[in-house]
């Protein structure tokens, strides 16, 4: 009846004992054993009653051989293909996919620009009291930045701030001139290394902006302004644009010192105008020897931002013109040439537009053209 091989069958496929599979393919532990040749067939006739036990067991074999092989097609795959050692199933059901978040991401250095903007504003909160408005603008000044640098980007007009602002910094205990000195130099030093890490123009004027917006506050005489210009997007220019743009706005400032010089009287303002002429000539000769190829002329006359008729006009005329180069010069830093530190050039003119009672505009270096 191909019992022994039937029986090797299920060895393969495994037995069930509480139901769970216990062993599975090891046919060797289940291997027919031999028939004896020894032993005689016993006839019906000479001994019927053993005979029909003999029968009732083949019919029990057969029936059982059949629900066995019902079971082992109605097995699902998992269990046939669980040909393994242990018996063992471990995990569980799959997690639930879940998709990865596609909401705006906070770049680093605008990240880093913010943290530092917000520990100022919390720092001139703790200002003395005959610094109360200074402290208000410089507040401002901060609100505004903080407003473009937990913007989806900065650099969009109008945009709402979707990133959470840093949490104040706890009081600190150093005087308040020591910690504000110290959080500028940490300022110069970080919005430093952002210029250099910018990978675009109009972001890389961005940060030389936060730079020169906190190299302003040094002087707290003159609190920081508005003023019309605002981040943008804008098409990157070459480095001989942007000089030949810096050096019509020097120019001016040198028409506007000779012309100042021919109409002030003698005294602290006509010789700090006779000083910063020379300097001036020293900055267009810098500028037109950065340069590639021949530079234009100096026109004769340029306008300027008012009639300058008195000591007052002169003097604001003045800090417009440095204002104008302050911005001239950020185009510079802009455009990220090596072998000439722009920014520090830009920096430099920021006290050159306050010792003419200029105050800086919220974000300086961005001309509204």
């Amino acid at each position: 009846m191909g019992s022994t091989s039937s029986v090797s069958w299920l060895s393969c496929m495994g037995i069930l004992r509480f139901g769970c599979v216990t062993r599975l393919c090891d046919p060797q532990a289940y291997a027919a054993t031999p028939r004896s040749t020894s032993r005689s067939a016993i006839s019906p006739r000479k001994h019927p009653s053993q005979a029909r036990r003999i029968a009732d067991r083949v019919v029990v074999m057969r029936s059982t051989r059949r629900g066995l092989l019902a079971l082992a097609a109605g097995l699902p795959a998992a269990v046939l293909a669980a040909c393994s050692p242990s018996p063992i199933v471990t995990g569980g059901p799959s997690a639930p996919f879940s998709p990865t978040p596609t909401g705006p991401v906070q770049s680093p250095g605008a990240a880093r620009a913010a943290d530092w903007t917000t520990r100022l504003r919390a720092l001139v909160g703790t200002a003395p009291a005959q610094d109360a408005d200074w402290a208000a603008a410089v507040t401002a000044q901060a609100d505004a930045h903080l407003v473009r640098l937990d913007a989806a980007d900065p650099l969009v007009p109008d945009a709402e701030p979707v990133f959470t602002p840093s949490p104040a910094p706890a009081p600190t205990t150093a005087p308040f001139e020591d910690a504000l000195a110290a959080l500028l130099a940490e300022g110069a030093d970080l919005f430093g290394e952002l210029v250099t890490d910018a990978q675009s123009q109009p972001e890389r004027l961005l940060h030389a902006s936060l730079a020169a917006a906190a190299a302003g506050l040094r002087n707290r005489a003159l609190a920081p302004v508005p003023g019309e210009g605002t981040p943008i997007r804008f098409p990157e220019t070459s480095l001989d644009g942007s000089l030949l743009v810096a050096l019509s706005h020097v120019w001016a400032l040198l028409h506007g010192l000779e012309v100042g010089l021919g109409r002030l009287p003698e005294g602290d303002v006509h010789d700090a105008a006779r000083r910063r002429l020379a300097e001036a000539r020293e900055q267009r000769n810098h500028l037109r020897a950065a340069v590639d190829g021949d530079s234009p002329e100096q026109e004769v006359a340029y306008e300027m931002p008012n009639p300058m008729t008195t000591p007052e006009e002169i003097t604001d005329a003045l800090a417009v013109l440095e204002q104008g180069l302050l911005d001239a010069l950020a185009r510079l830093v802009a455009t990220g040439t090596e072998g000439t530190d722009w920014l520090q050039e830009m920096l430099q003119q920021v006290p050159q537009v306050q010792a003419w009672g200029g105050r800086l505009p919220h974000w300086p270096g961005w001309a509204q053209v």
